[in-house]
């Protein structure tokens, strides 16, 4: 992960938190959080953010501490990645909703391959999405009954 520009631009950041009226124990925080990447991300094999918050999940077990990190690291991609500064209405997308993005590539080539016929039969997406999960769950109960 290259953090050259958040290193060459977080005073900005910071200063914008500031002059913006963000509380000084939110903007301290921020602040911790983006001196830790640039201290770590040397040592690191991290290549985004969402690494940097699944090292806090693997050892931390509070949620609040996880929510309050997703805020912080979402805030600090947003500026470094994207060049945004924080408004107060932007939700992070560090972690990915849904659980397809933890399959196997093997498994999300089946379900592309199903989507993408269903689709090619005029299904919407809706559908498609409740007629796999059935599928998906039906099939499941069908081997716990004759397990």
């Amino acid at each position: 992960m290259n953090v050259e520009n958040l290193r060459e631009r977080y005073p900005e950041l910071i200063a914008y938190m500031v002059s913006a009226g963000y509380s000084k124990d939110y903007t301290y925080h921020n602040k911790r959080e983006i001196k830790r990447i640039l201290r770590r991300a040397d040592k690191e094999e991290w290549r985004s953010y969402t690494d940097v918050y699944q090292e806090y999940a693997d050892r931390l077990e509070s949620q609040q501490t996880l929510r309050n990190k997703r805020t912080f690291l979402g805030l600090i991609e947003h500026f470094d990645v994207f060049g945004q500064y924080p408004d107060r209405r932007r939700r992070q997308k560090i972690v990915k909703r849904g659980k397809y993005h933890m399959l196997t590539d093997e498994f999300k080539a089946v379900v592309d391959y199903y989507c993408a016929a269903e689709k090619k039969r005029g299904e919407k997406d809706a559908t498609i999405y409740v007629n796999f999960l059935t599928n998906v769950l039906l099939d499941e109960n069908s081997r716990k009954k004759v397990a």
